[in-house]
C-alpha cells in the first residue's frame, strides 16, 4: 500500500455497563489523546466507532472525553441493544465475550465495506504515549495485522496513579512506555500472576501468556493468544467465531509474514484494567511440560499461528534491556519454547532434569546439549547416554572425555562395546587388537 494513500482507519471500541461506560470515558479515552496517540495520527482517514447499549447514549454525549475525541476525528455511536438482546434469546449462555464479538463482526464488516483498516480498542485497555503513532508507521510499512500483549494490570491502583501524576491539564494521559510497563509491574492484577511460569508448582496457571522476571528491569513473555490491534483484511468479509485473539488473524490473513508481532513495549505497549477481584477459570492447575505441550497440540485452541507466536519474546522493559539477564532471559526461555512446541529432544531433557537441578542449571545444560544434536545429529545423543551411564563410575571429567569418544567416533561403536566386553578377560592389549581387527574390517574410524 502506498505511505501516501493509506485505507481509512475504522477504530471500534464494544462498552456497556455503567462502569466499563465510566472506565472508558474516564481515563481510557485520555490516554488515547496523548500527542502520540490519536492527534498523531494527522491527516490518516479515521473513524471512530463506539457500540453501546440504548441507556448510555446519553453519558456519552455529555461527557468531556466524549467531546474532545469529536474534535479529534469523526465518532459515530451504535446502538447494539437489540444485536444484544437478539443473541441473548437465541443463546441463553451468550456471554460478554460472545457479545464483544458480534461488536467487532460488525465492526470489521463495516471497516471491509469502506475497504478499510480495523482497529479494536477495548474499553479497559490504555496505552502509553506514542503507541498509535507507532502503530501507523508499521501499517504504513505494509504490515496488515499488529498483535500486542494484554498484560492485567488492578483497575483502581492504575487509575489512582494515572490521574494523581500524568494527567495533563488538557485532560490528556501522557504516560511514556517505560513509565507504564514500571507502574504495571507494581500493580499486577491476580490474573496475570498465573501466568508467570516460575511460581511455585502447585500455583493455578493459564497457559495463553506465559511470563518470567527479568528482575526489576522488566518481563519476558511469550503467548499463544496475541490482541489483534490492527487487522487489514487481504480475505475480506471474514469474521471471528471466538473472541478475536483466537482464530480472526487465521481468517483474515493469507499470508502469516503480514502479521507484525509487537516485541518491545518502547514501541507499542498497552495494558489492561481489570478489578481486583475479577478471576478466571484455570484449565489447569500444574506447570507441567506435559499439560503445557497438550495444550499447544490441541488444535481446537491453537492454531499453527497460535505456536509460531510462542517462538517471539515479547519484552516489557523501565530501562535499556541489555546485559547478561536480558540475553539470558531470551535464550532459557527460546528454550522453553522449543520445548513446548517441536522440539522432543529439549522436552525431554527438561522432563529429566528440571525438577532436580532446578530452572537455570537445566536451560543452560539443554541449551549446550540442543546444539550438539543440531551439529552433531543422533551421535550426539549416544555420547549423552554413554556420558550418562558413566559418569556415577569414573566422575564428570572420564565420562565427558568418553562420551565425546563416543560422539566423535560414532560409527565405531561395534569395536568400542567388542573392547569394552574382551578387556576383563583377555587383557587390554588383546582386546584392542581385536577390536581394531574389527574396526577395519568395518571399514570404520579409529578408536581413541
Amino acid at each position: 500500500m502506498s505511505r501516501d494513500n493509506l485505507p481509512t482507519l475504522h477504530l471500534a471500541t464494544p462498552v456497556w455497563g455503567a462502569e466499563y461506560v465510566r472506565l472508558f470515558l474516564d481515563t481510557v479515552l485520555p490516554t488515547l489523546f496523548a500527542s502520540g496517540n490519536l492527534p498523531a495520527l494527522g491527516d490518516v482517514p479515521r473513524v471512530y466507532r463506539i457500540f453501546t447499549t440504548t441507556q448510555h447514549l446519553d453519558a456519552f454525549r455529555s461527557h468531556p472525553s466524549y467531546r474532545i475525541l469529536e474534535r479529534l476525528l469523526r465518532v459515530e455511536l451504535v446502538d447494539t441493544e437489540l444485536v444484544f438482546q437478539a443473541a441473548k434469546s437465541s443463546s441463553p449462555g451468550t456471554t460478554k465475550y460472545d457479545l464483544m464479538t458480534i461488536a467487532y463482526n460488525e465492526a470489521l464488516r463495516l471497516a471491509d465495506e469502506a475497504n478499510g483498516a480495523s482497529v479494536f480498542l477495548n474499553a479497559d485497555m490504555i496505552f502509553a504515549d506514542g503507541s498509535l503513532a507507532n502503530m501507523v508507521e508499521l501499517f504504513k510499512s505494509g504490515k496488515r495485522a499488529i498483535e500486542i500483549e494484554g498484560f492485567r494490570t488492578n483497575k483502581e491502583v492504575m487509575e489512582h496513579s494515572l490521574h494523581a501524576r500524568w494527567e495533563a491539564d488538557d485532560g490528556a494521559i501522557k504516560i511514556p512506555p517505560r513509565e507504564l510497563v514500571k507502574l504495571s509491574l507494581q500493580n499486577i492484577h491476580r490474573i496475570s500472576r498465573k501466568h508467570f511460569w516460575k511460581n511455585p508448582p502447585s500455583d493455578p496457571f493459564l497457559p495463553f501468556h506465559t511470563y518470567w522476571h527479568v528482575g526489576e528491569a522488566g518481563l519476558i513473555g511469550r503467548a499463544t493468544h496475541l490482541y489483534p490491534l490492527l487487522v487489514f483484511p487481504d480475505k475480506k468479509f471474514v469474521n471471528s467465531s471466538h473472541t478475536i485473539d483466537r482464530d480472526l488473524l487465521d481468517r483474515a490473513l493469507s499470508d502469516m509474514d503480514a502479521a507484525y508481532i509487537v516485541s518491545d513495549s518502547d514501541l507499542i505497549y498497552s495494558c489492561e484494567l481489570s478489578d481486583t477481584e475479577y478471576d478466571i477459570h484455570v484449565p489447569f492447575s500444574e506447570k507441567r511440560f506435559s499439560a503445557m505441550r497438550e495444550f499447544i497440540a490441541d488444535r481446537s485452541i491453537c492454531s499453527p499461528r497460535n505456536r509460531r507466536t510462542l517462538r517471539t519474546p515479547i519484552i516489557f522493559h523501565v530501562d535499556e534491556p541489555k546485559g547478561i539477564r536480558w540475553w539470558w532471559g531470551k535464550v532459557s526461555t527460546s528454550f522453553w519454547a522449543s520445548a513446548v512446541t517441536d522440539s522432543g529432544f529439549a522436552y525431554l531433557v527438561f522432563l529429566l532434569w528440571e525438577k532436580k537441578y532446578g530452572w537455570v542449571y537445566t536451560s543452560n545444560l539443554a541449551r549446550r546439549l540442543y546444539r550438539q544434536a543440531s551439529q552433531y545429529g543422533f551421535r550426539a545423543l549416544a555420547g549423552i547416554l554413554v556420558y550418562a551411564l558413566l559418569r556415577p563410575l569414573f566422575g564428570s571429567h572420564r565420562a565427558r572425555h568418553l562420551g565425546k569418544t563416543v560422539r566423535d567416533n560414532f560409527r565405531s561403536i561395534p569395536a568400542y562395546l567388542t573392547f569394552v566386553a574382551l578387556r576383563p578377560f583377555l587383557g587390554h592389549a588383546r582386546s584392542r587388537r581385536i577390536a581394531l581387527g574389527i574396526r577395519d574390517r568395518d571399514q570404520l574410524n579409529p578408536p581413541t
